[in-house]
């Protein structure tokens, strides 16, 4: 029979149904909530689903037509997932066989994908390819293999932990599990354990166990301490920390659990220890602190807290620099933690007074720290006493070179005057009747003069002997500077005339100063009469003043006279004979004014100094207060 050739209009029917039907198959493939991929025996991909679209980030146009294994498939699965494409090609592989392997996204990510796969033919029942339906199980796998890390790290943790673990019922106590240590530690077998209530170990009162477990299972509380009993009746004071644990949908109590026994033990004698250490250190009349290397204060005894004024709390925030009068001096305490070391410091208190300590610091060691301690003694009144005893044999020692000193100056100042006037009386009385008048006037002027300077000497002698024993009268007053200064200097001009020397006063007028009339008048008689021995024939002396600080008045006494050496000018104010000079006509000073000059002007609250060049002359200047 002839077969019957289909019209052009019945294969465009035909063709139209097949497109509705793609269309329709299309709309299944892209409702579906999995990934849909047909490849050729070439591997190019034919399909696509929008679901394998959106897994693999491409659009639809990216993928079709493109090699599946060498764009959609990490490098490294390549070979194997052609071998499985071939396989499946072959019909060598169970259509109810699945696999997993990796596809690459378009951003580089890997997803895994769960596939089953189903061989495409055509008309003759010849294959023409393969489809495989996936579904992306990235983040099943994820979570898959987070629970199985959270399996091993449980294993880990309770199975083999060192720690003491048990698993307890909140509901009525029973022990579920145990861990190794905590059958080793109880001294049950993991079978007779958990055939355990927790009421056979716990020591309280059941009711007691109840509400502490109810505390545990509300989260109220997770911290306990227990007395436990072991398999040999041994009682143990135990640490626990308990929370709840979801294990197959049973809340259970995770208890993890510590021997203290020992730690209470060694908390009593360190409790015992620190009561009887407490006790020696508040008894003991020395201070006591001890420090970290820093200085700062870990603990200090009552004691120190009188001694320093400070409380308890407030010398712990301190640090040991903070009591030192200098507390940038941190040089000592780096002597004292090396080695036991005694020293005296001053120290200050809260109220800013200083006291005088004595302390004996060594480095210590407290829980493998190094510390330093430190025992303090308040030696104020001792050093108070030291010090008066130094300052007395300092006074004795000046006293009794006073004494030397005045008897020095009379066995020699004295005695050279009275061998000259004797000199000059014995050639008087023995050649008397052969001298001319004026041969014997020269040398009566020469008995004067020696008779005069003697005078200012024993005048000197005795004014400075008051001074020492304290027996001038100090009774300042306002003095009119001007008119006490020419007051001075009309005493002294016959002396001026003398040598034909200059003397003025180049004072102002109207400046009062406060001191002592007798004293002032001493140290200015003495430094111009000084001025005047020591400048030459037709020299200037000059005096004048000036306000330098407000209330205080600066008197100068210049001259042109042969200057002082700076060698001798720091021993100018000291009771020494080796500074005595001679005038410039060989007049003789007593060696004593420029120290009365220094006492007198101290007295009145100022001081003095001078400015000397060799061959220009010097200036003596002192401070007096303003009145």
């Amino acid at each position: 029979m002839e077969t019957l050739k289909p019209t052009y209009q019945e294969l465009e029917k035909e063709l139209d149904e097949l497109k509705k039907e793609r269309s329709k198959s299309q709309l299944y493939l892209d409702l579906a909530g999995v990934l849909f991929i047909a490849i050729d025996p070439q591997g190019i991909v034919t399909l696509a689903n929008k679901k394998a679209c959106s897994v693999l980030e491409y659009d639809e146009s990216e993928i079709l037509g493109k090699n599946w294994f060498e764009n959609f498939i990490p490098e490294r699965k390549k070979i194997e997932i052609k071998n499985l494409s071939n396989r499946i090609l072959n019909g060598k592989m169970d259509v109810n066989e699945y696999h997993e392997n990796p596809v690459l996204s378009k951003s580089g990510k890997e997803k895994l994908i769960k596939w089953h796969n189903t061989t495409l033919r055509d008309y003759n029942g010849n294959i023409t390819g393969h489809i495989s339906s996936g579904e992306d199980i990235t983040e099943y796998k994820k979570a898959e293999s987070s629970l199985l890390e959270s399996e091993k790290r449980y294993k880990a943790l309770f199975e083999k932990n060192y720690s003491t673990m048990l698993l307890i019922d909140p509901d009525n106590g029973q022990i579920i599990d145990a861990n190794k240590s905590a059958c080793n530690f109880y001294g049950y077998s993991l079978e007779k354990i958990k055939k355990m209530n927790i009421k056979h170990i716990n020591m309280f009162s059941e009711n007691k166990i109840k509400e502490e477990m109810k505390s545990a299972n509300n989260e109220k509380r997770n911290h306990f301490f227990f007395k436990h009993k072991l398999s040999n009746n041994e009682i143990k004071d135990v640490e626990v920390y308990s929370g709840k644990i979801e294990i197959e949908q049973k809340t259970l109590l995770y208890s993890l659990i510590h021997d203290i026994s020992d730690k209470i033990k060694i908390e009593k004698a360190l409790k015992e220890s620190e009561e009887k250490f407490r006790a020696i250190t508040e008894q003991t009349s020395e201070g006591i602190t001890i420090a970290d290397l820093e200085g700062n204060y870990v603990f200090v005894n009552s004691t120190f807290c009188k001694m320093s004024g400070y409380t308890n709390k407030e010398l712990l925030s301190l640090t040991v620099f903070d009591m030192k009068s200098n507390s940038s001096d941190k040089g000592y305490y780096n002597r004292i933690n090396k080695n036991d070391y005694t020293f005296e410091i001053t120290l200050k208190r809260k109220d800013k007074s200083e006291y005088y300590a004595e302390i004996t610091g060594d480095s210590i060691i407290i829980g493998n720290e190094k510390f330093v301690l430190g025992i303090i003694r308040d030696v104020t009144e001792r050093k108070k006493a030291d010090l008066a005893l130094l300052k007395s044999e300092k006074a004795l020692k000046e006293s009794n070179d006073t004494k030397d000193k005045f008897f020095s100056i009379i066995a020699h100042d004295l005695k050279s005057p009275f061998n000259a006037l004797l000199g000059f009386s014995d050639l008087l009385i023995k050649n008397f009747s052969i001298y001319s008048p004026e041969k014997i006037k020269k040398i009566v002027i020469r008995i004067n003069k020696s008779l005069h300077n003697t005078y200012d000497l024993l005048e000197n002698l005795l004014i400075w002997s008051q001074t020492q024993r304290n027996l001038i009268d100090f009774n300042p007053e306002k003095i009119e500077l001007n008119s006490a200064i020419n007051e001075i200097q009309n005493i002294l001009s016959q002396m001026a005339e003398k040598k034909n020397i200059q003397l003025t006063n180049e004072t102002v007028k109207n400046i009062e100063i406060y001191a002592d009339k007798n004293m002032f008048d001493t140290v200015l008689r003495n430094l111009i009469s000084n001025a005047l021995k020591f400048t030459n024939q037709h020299g200037k002396i000059k005096v004048n003043a000036s306000e330098i600080k407000p209330n205080l008045i600066e008197i100068t006494v210049s001259d042109s006279g042969i200057g002082i050496s700076n060698d001798k000018i720091s021993k100018l104010f000291d009771l020494d004979n080796d500074k005595i000079m001679l005038g410039t006509e060989k007049e003789v000073g007593t060696g004593l004014g420029l120290v009365l000059c220094k006492e007198f002007v101290e007295k009145n609250g100022g001081e003095i100094y001078v400015e000397s060049t060799i061959g220009k002359g010097s200036k003596f200047n002192f401070t007096i207060p303003k009145a």
